[in-house]
């Protein structure tokens, strides 16, 4: 085929003269020069091409000895219906404006807002702001304390602000039309000043409820502009448990949710007595950083204490909770979508911006761990309306040279956990796969190479949240990251199944290995199986099961099986099967009466035809206040209460 320069009376290029060629390269490669001279572009190519699948794995994501997970459709005709995009967005404010913006230092009046107040004489408009203050709850109060200084500065049209946390309030003619919250980040005199540049920041962007492959389904340009930054994706990466709780706690402990309730949780209703990994930073002298959004429903909120003393020295949680509570609105379904006049998930976003930004500028080491849930916790679909925002965040930080000497994870918990598509086979491998990506500075690549070569290989291995934990351990200690400590195997785990993504992941590694029970592992077979008398039986065991968890909770309904909706049964490979003999394990999708309750589980059926439930039973559609008699957060899953609350 011709090309469009030829038809239209340019050259043919095999007519040009060779010196033309000669000249061409040598401008090629000045200004190639050129280009890796300018400041904060240098490290935009990856060290490595992409990674591409081989005709040996076509087919797969993982293709090893010890797993391999099927490789799934972004969308065809059969996954269509169910990413139609029928989400309209908040109306945070009931669609007005706000009167009250900021920037990084201060607070300053919009006089464009003037007309959706009823301003018309500006000197009538008061604005005031007071400080926010976190409180220590005292035993047996929630981590959800209080109090604003008695203080309130007044302001015409801007102000600079010393304070972390502030609550405007405006009146115009004596009667109040606005308030609204804002955050800041000031250096404060408690935390150590190192100023040592040879340390790599770490900056943790996590989003809740998106597995892989709807993070390329509904953030298309999200996940172009990570891969054009040199972000490397983790095609592996597995879930280890239900929800994010436990998944998390994974990251940034080390440990499963047993472990830290055995330990550190004994006799504490608070967290303050567990070790973190922000913990290893602080005593590094790092500054640490930890947000979340959407946080009644937060990591150490839901049902639980949260702590006593603030666990690092920034804390935008906090101020969400507070914020969420005084001034939330545009509720949908778990969700409290916007603090006054602005979206939940876009001042998250915002606040990780400023913080990056002073560090930077304060040329102080940060490790920064960021959790946001409001944009994508209920709805498959909703992602997409983020799409922009994020990938602006992603390429604005790099452009401003912010993910220089620091390494960058991008990364969500797990699929979305409920709903139509979830009860697909797609939508149950989705589930348990959610996104990771990770983006190594040019700094950290030159300085490391075999850790570098080593997390390229393992973008292709079973990969866990324990895995996450034990790279952190890493970035805090870095001798663990030279060459001959890593090749010559030194280089230990702390956790008990975690292998850090900078050493070598063995190919043979199965779920068993890494701490995966088999109702979460995506490396098993599966073929779907008729309804027999043994399936019913495997099946009336597990809600056999269920009753036994609710036994001493009388407020709740005995369950009984409503229907059967599918059964598969599960396949092994031979050597992940040495230690067990010979075991079938059902996986099982049923309902239960009363409450209409839709649940998975996995059994397994040993010779002697003895039954065990295989990690937990999945809850697939909400509960609402279904379980609103209970207060235990594993419970409510299946709990329906006799007198269920309107």
């Amino acid at each position: 085929m011709k090309s469009k320069y030829t038809r239209c009376g340019f050259l043919k290029l095999s007519t040009l003269p060779s010196y033309f060629w000669f000249f061409l390269f040598a401008a090629s490669i000045f200004l190639l020069t050129l280009t890796n001279l300018r400041p904060g572009m240098v490290d935009l190519v990856p060290e490595t091409p992409r990674v591409e699948i081989g005709d040996n794995q076509k087919g797969y994501l993982i293709k090893t000895k010890g797993c391999k997970i099927p490789e799934l459709p972004i969308t065809n005709k059969h996954l269509e219906s169910y990413f139609e995009f029928k989400y309209e967005g908040a109306h945070c404010n009931k669609d007005r404006p706000p009167l009250v913006a900021s920037n990084l230092t201060s607070l300053f009046v919009l006089k464009a807002s003037f007309g959706s107040y009823n301003i018309s004489q500006r000197s009538s408009l008061r604005c005031c702001y007071e400080e926010l203050m976190r409180k220590e709850p005292k035993e047996g109060q929630s981590d959800r304390q209080y109090q604003f200084r008695n203080v309130c500065n007044e302001f015409d049209d801007s102000i600079v602000v010393e304070e972390e946390f502030v609550h405007v309030k405006c009146t115009y003619n004596h009667k109040t039309i606005y308030e609204d919250f804002f955050a800041f980040v000031p250096m404060k005199t408690n935390i150590p000043r190192d100023f040592n540049r040879e340390k790599l920041n770490v900056l943790i962007i996590g989003i809740d409820g998106i597995s892989r492959i709807n993070f390329h389904r509904q953030m298309k340009k999200s996940a172009g502009t990570l891969k054009n930054l040199g972000f490397q994706e983790f095609l592996g990466y597995n879930k280890i448990a239900d929800n994010t709780y436990p998944n998390l706690i994974a990251v940034l402990t080390g440990d499963d949710e047993k472990t830290i309730l055995e330990t550190c949780r004994r006799s504490e209703r608070y967290y303050d007595n567990c070790s973190f990994i922000w913990d290893n930073f602080k005593n590094n002298k790092y500054v640490t950083s930890f947000s979340e959004d959407s946080a009644w429903m937060g990591i150490f909120n839901y049902q639980k204490y949260g702590f006593k003393k603030q666990p690092t020295d920034y804390m935008w949680g906090f101020f969400d909770r507070i914020s969420e509570d005084l001034l939330g609105n545009s509720k949908d379904m778990n969700v409290i979508q916007c603090i006054g006049a602005r979206e939940g998930y876009k001042m998250i976003l915002q606040y990780i911006k400023d913080f990056v930004h002073k560090m930077n500028h304060w040329k102080l080491p940060y490790f920064f761990f960021s959790w946001s849930s409001s944009l994508s916790h209920d709805y498959v679909n909703k992602p997409r309306i983020g799409d922009q925002v994020y990938s602006d965040l992603f390429q604005g930080m790099y452009d401003r040279g912010f993910f220089e000497n620091t390494v960058v994870i991008v990364m969500s918990d797990h699929g979305i956990r409920f709903g139509s598509f979830r009860e697909t086979y797609q939508g149950r491998i989705e589930e348990r796969l959610p996104f990771l990506f990770v983006r190594l500075p040019l700094e950290f690549r030159e300085r490391y190479p075999s850790a570098t070569s080593n997390l390229r290989t393992n973008l292709r291995r079973l990969t866990t949240p324990f895995d996450l934990h034990e790279t952190l351990e890493d970035l805090s200690f870095p001798e663990n990251l030279k060459d001959d400590f890593l090749e010559n195997g030194l280089r230990k785990s702390r956790s008990k199944y975690g292998l850090s993504l900078f050493g070598k992941i063995p190919s043979t590694r199965t779920c068993e290995d890494a701490g995966i029970t088999d109702h979460w592992c995506t490396c098993l077979d599966s073929k779907p199986i008729d309804i027999t008398e043994e399936v019913r039986n495997v099946t009336n065991f597990t809600i056999d099961y269920l009753n036994g968890l609710l036994k001493g909770y009388a407020q709740c309904a005995k369950l009984h099986l409503k229907t059967i909706r599918n059964a598969q049964l599960l396949s092994h490979a031979e050597e992940t099967l040495k230690s067990k003999g010979h075991v079938k394990d059902f996986l099982v999708s049923f309902e239960t009466d009363p409450g209409g309750g839709s649940f998975e589980a996995t059994v397994r059926k040993s010779e002697g035809k003895k039954m065990e439930l295989v990690g937990t039973v999945s809850r697939l559609n909400l509960y609402g206040k279904q379980s609103a008699c209970i207060t235990d957060f594993h419970l409510k899953l299946y709990c329906y209460c006799k007198t269920v609350w309107s």
